[in-house]
């Protein structure tokens, strides 16, 4: 059975988004599983990409109507960096 992230977000920079930072595929990237922090969000932020984070575990059903409305209207690529954790 699953386990929801809202009881295991944990407030660091998650290893994907450092090497996002690294490599550098995108200027975009959909954070999809991203938690309730912003960390990796600010971090990002100075290697000039916009990260978006949907989570229904950790953000308001708002936020993510928002984020993915967003995502969907933008005529640039995007990476997509998911988070998935097995038990």
């Amino acid at each position: 059975m699953p386990i929801e992230s809202a009881d295991t977000s944990i407030n660091q920079i998650a290893s994907g988004l450092k090497y996002i930072a690294k490599n550098l595929y995108s200027n975009i990237n959909l954070d999809y599983g991203g938690g309730k922090y912003d960390r990796g969000t600010i971090y990002l932020k100075d290697f000039n990409i916009e990260n978006f984070i949907y989570d229904p575990f950790n953000r308001s059903e708002k936020h993510n109507i928002e984020i993915l409305e967003y995502i969907e209207n933008l005529n640039k690529p995007l990476l997509l960096l998911y988070a998935m954790f097995l038990m």
